[in-house]
């Protein structure tokens, strides 16, 4: 998290000493009466850190890396520091015969109610708490492990919800109760990755070349005898086609034979119509002309 460099006057480096300071959440601002015993702390920020009254210890198991976690840790939960990382052990189940890493931590209900503002009570914030985490467990609450610092790598515990994961419960009977956990964000990539790769490696692509292969070597003897067979039926087709359009367009000249006789034929046929006509229309005027035949012009 950084270099902090704090330094008290060179007589103080070199014999020791003592450094007293109120800390900005000092719950009064009474005098300490006479004879009060303040407790001596490791370095300044173990002393000016929050004190919390309650602490109630729990433990995650983790079943990834926890490079990069440390014993004192942040325990967040929406981006608000609620505890700490008391311990990190290991684990192995004799059943299953697979490792585990039991992360123990500890845990501050108090930051959950309004102590620092005026009139709050402080204290847990239920009467319940066993109920409450387990409610909170039933709506997706989970542990997790992410990254706070990119380039050294420094791991802290999220308390966040998932709504979407599976059921879980609190298990009371182990000391301490044991909180369910979920697999970081690099976690959950790298075991889609490896289902991806293990799916990917039961699909038979040996057999489906093969398959391919076989595939284009009838697709090439297809085209082979189409350009065999079928091709030169198709140019005789074609042949043939044309030299019946040829025929067609023949007959539909007018220099064609056929086509003068019918010409001709039309119009023998029109001028019988005609002398029809003519013959029908003097008959009309002279009826007798079928009885004494047809009347000499009289010049």
């Amino acid at each position: 998290s950084g270099v902090k460099v704090n330094t008290e006057s060179l007589v103080a480096i070199l014999i020791g000493g003592l450094a007293f300071q109120t800390p900005d959440e000092t719950a009064d601002d009474t005098e300490a009466a006479a004879n009060t015993e303040f407790s001596l702390f490791h370095d300044h920020a173990e002393a000016m850190k929050r004190h919390d009254r309650i602490i109630d210890t729990y433990v995650l198991v983790f079943r990834e890396s926890v490079r990069g976690l440390v014993v004192g840790a942040p325990v967040d939960f929406l981006g608000i520091v609620v505890g700490e990382v008391a311990a990190i052990n290991t684990g192995f189940d004799p059943v299953t015969k697979r490792f585990s890493i039991p992360v123990e931590i500890r845990f501050f209900p108090e930051r959950f109610t309004s102590r620092y503002v005026k009139g709050g009570a402080g204290g847990r914030f239920t009467d319940d708490p066993h109920r409450l985490a387990q409610t909170l467990a039933d709506r997706g609450l989970r542990g997790q492990l992410r990254t706070g610092n990119l380039l050294t790598g420094q791991l802290y515990v999220a308390l966040d919800f998932f709504p979407n994961a599976p059921k879980a419960k609190v298990d009371w009977t182990t000391k301490p109760p044991e909180l369910p956990t979920i697999p970081g964000g690099l976690q959950s990539m790298q075991d889609s990755v490896t289902s991806l790769l293990a799916k990917l490696n039961q699909i038979p692509f040996g057999g489906i070349g093969k398959g391919a292969q076989k595939t284009l070597a009838d697709a090439d003897t297809l085209l082979k005898q189409l350009r065999t067979d079928v091709v030169p039926q198709a140019r005789d087709t074609l042949a043939a086609a044309q030299t019946a359009l040829n025929s067609a367009n023949g007959a539909l000249q007018p220099d064609y034979p056929p086509a003068q006789n019918t010409s001709d034929a039309m119009s023998e046929l029109a001028r019988t119509a005609a002398a029809f006509r003519t013959l029908a229309d003097y008959l009309e005027r002279h009826p007798e002309a079928l009885i004494r035949g047809k009347l000499e012009d009289k010049k």
